[in-house]
């Protein structure tokens, strides 16, 4: 498993990797748990001769205040040795991990011109409108920031397929969208929330949770399970460390469409965002 922390290298060493293999890529922003491990499983049996290549990179810009940018988790040293366990464990070979290091570089023309190209300003990224509601409204600039980051990544890597997790449901349409209208051979592949034995989805956040309050938050899905979004209220509003019910929403799962209880079918999803003692937990349901 090869560390690549400069972007012209790992750009170099893409191409080289295209030459023979087609390319599996996982984006993360590290602090790793089982639910990034089980994305880089999913992407080895959807095409087992593929390479493999994961990312760690915090991206400021997806981030909509610098507090909650300073304390997301920083543990690249235990995840590098996860992802090393995880090849010895599930007999599957990561080709190398790219790790961008945390300033400005990652998007700087100046000290990466041959990469110029790949790279699009914040201000320049205009999304369809239900981009800025639900989460988008919550954390303004927020799926701006994440395409920012993937246009660059998916450019520089040129993967063949990419795993995104099901739990940031309105992100995985925003990679969709993304892949259409710039990356048409590229495969987006969806895989399901990963939960612990709660219930509570996997999250890098929930690191920032003591055990007590981890356990507690269990009751996001559970309040989820019952799928009626008067009761699904009146369970959160019981537990004192939800702070904020930002939303809890029902929506079309193709067109994210507001959809109303009555006529919920096969291609709903509910949708919730809560600020859960002082951090900010989503999670959904299909109908």
């Amino acid at each position: 498993m090869k560390i690549i922390t400069d972007l012209q290298e790992m750009y170099k060493h893409s191409i080289c990797l295209k030459k023979t293999h087609k390319i599996s890529f996982i984006p993360t922003m590290g602090a790793l748990h089982n639910g990034h491990l089980s994305l880089i499983e999913k992407a080895y049996y959807n095409n087992k001769n593929s390479k493999i290549i994961v990312s760690i990179f915090a991206n400021p810009s997806q981030f909509t205040n610098f507090e909650d940018f300073a304390k997301y988790p920083d543990t690249i040293d235990s995840d590098i040795k996860k992802l090393k366990e995880f090849e010895i464990s599930k007999n599957i070979q990561i080709d190398c991990v790219f790790i961008p290091e945390k300033n400005n570089d990652f998007y700087s023309n100046k000290k990466y011109p041959q990469l110029q190209k790949f790279n699009i300003n914040k201000s320049e990224i205009i999304l369809p409108q239900f981009f800025s509601e639900s989460e988008g409204k919550t954390r303004k600039g927020h799926f701006e920031g994440v395409f920012q980051v993937l246009f660059r990544l998916f450019y520089i890597i040129s993967p063949d397929y990419s795993v995104f997790g099901q739990k940031d449901f309105q992100q995985t349409l925003l990679v969709q969208y993304l892949q259409k209208q710039y990356f048409p051979h590229l495969e987006i592949i969806i895989a399901d929330i990963c939960r612990e034995k709660s219930g509570l989805a996997m999250s890098s956040r929930n690191k920032r949770l003591s055990a007590e309050n981890k356990n507690k938050a269990k009751i996001l899905y559970q309040a989820l399970q019952t799928k009626k979004i008067e009761t699904i209220r009146t369970i959160l509003e019981s537990e004192k460390l939800i702070e904020k019910i930002h939303y809890i929403e029902i929506r079309n799962t193709t067109t994210f469409e507001l959809m109303d209880k009555k006529v919920m079918n096969e291609v709903s999803v509910i949708l919730l965002s809560v600020q859960f003692a002082g951090i900010h937990l989503i999670d959904n349901i299909l109908i």
